[in-house]
């Protein structure tokens, strides 16, 4: 959160499988990268972009704790 407040970009790698609105959530394990461009702490919600479930590339949004869980999930 510290880099989206100085107006970076994170690249952060995640498991799909717990993304809403993606190809892969629940149904099936796929680590790779997202890119997040922004947040909104009183929502608690990050800004993402990248292909939805209809493989259309497009911002979304994520909570913290989806965020988190994809984030952990990608490293076991």
């Amino acid at each position: 959160m510290n880099a989206i407040h100085q107006d970076y970009y994170v690249l952060s790698t995640v498991d799909d499988f717990y993304i809403p609105q993606r190809l892969f959530y629940q149904t099936e394990h796929f680590i790779h990268e997202i890119l997040v461009y922004g947040c909104n702490p009183e929502k608690e919600l990050f800004h993402i972009v990248g292909f939805d479930n209809r493989m259309i590339f497009l911002e979304t949004e994520i909570n913290f704790q989806e965020l988190e869980t994809a984030y952990k999930a990608s490293f076991r």
